[in-house]
């Protein structure tokens, strides 16, 4: 089986007309924004403005390191490559090293791997994926 990959472009920016907060915290604040549609007509954009995160795809010994950790909203522990939010003021390759050594206890030269965009629909999040081999264990960190 071959596949193709084809791009379908459309041009629909949106202009902001008004933004009204409804609620601001740590990590995010929640707007309802006002925009105007490409043919003139105006809607509301329901917005979730979150701090950016990092994560890392951490190999060792020929191994993926996998946190378990339990989540609220879930209801369960999930396994996760760490990961976390990147601070304010903070480079995400910084980000990513102190996630990987507070989450693991390990130190290792991180790389760039990739950008995604998690859930296009209703946040301005962006993760930021590292990967790293090797390392050093240097004691874990764990924060709350």
């Amino acid at each position: 089986m071959s596949w193709v990959i084809w791009l379908v472009e459309m041009s629909f920016k949106e202009e902001k007309i008004a933004s009204n907060v409804i609620y601001e915290g740590k990590i995010l604040t929640l707007t309802v924004d006002d925009v105007r549609l490409p043919d003139g007509r105006i809607s509301k954009r329901e917005c979730v403005r979150h701090c950016d995160g990092c994560a890392v795809l951490f190999v060792n010994d020929g191994k993926i390191a996998l946190v378990k950790q339990y989540r609220y909203l879930y209801g369960e522990e999930l396994y996760e490559i760490p990961a976390g939010k990147v601070d304010v003021d903070e480079l995400p390759v910084r980000g990513a090293e102190r996630e990987l050594r507070e989450e693991t206890g390990y130190s290792a030269k991180v790389k760039p791997l990739l950008d995604i965009y998690p859930s296009t629909g209703y946040t301005d999040e962006v993760i930021h994926i590292f990967v790293a081999e090797g390392g050093e264990f240097v004691g874990e960190s764990l924060d709350d």
